[in-house]
């Protein structure tokens, strides 16, 4: 039955063998992991410590600023005292820019102070 058909060479470039593939690759064996492709893992190594020096460069840049520590007065608010009234008699410059320095300074919730209350003033 089958005799009478022609016989034909296929050319098959892409079918290896199994142990091909390992022949011109050198693996290093870790245990049961094998290192096929060393540059690969220097590279994800390299990555990451470049990663962790921006993260560090990124953290000591925002800590570090030219700033010098200023001194603060504590005040003890009194009746009838504001935020504007106060920036009369401590702002230099812009009274909002202040107000908006001890507020910030100070956590305040509202631009309401209390009577007995101890505020920080740039």
């Amino acid at each position: 039955m089958l005799e009478n058909v022609p016989q034909v060479s296929i050319l098959r470039t892409n079918v290896r063998n199994k142990d091909s593939n390992r022949e011109g690759r050198k693996m290093l064996a870790v245990g049961n992991y094998r290192l096929v492709n060393p540059g690969r893992l220097l590279r994800v190594l390299a990555v990451l410590l470049l990663a962790m020096l921006l993260s560090l460069v990124g953290i000591s840049g925002s800590v570090a600023t030219g700033a010098e520590p200023q001194e603060l007065i504590y005040v003890t608010v009194s009746q009838g005292d504001s935020l504007w009234s106060l920036a009369d008699q401590h702002a230099v410059g812009d009274p909002r820019d202040w107000i908006a320095e001890v507020v910030q300074l100070n956590a305040l919730e509202s631009s309401n102070l209390i009577p007995g209350q101890q505020i920080a003033l740039p």
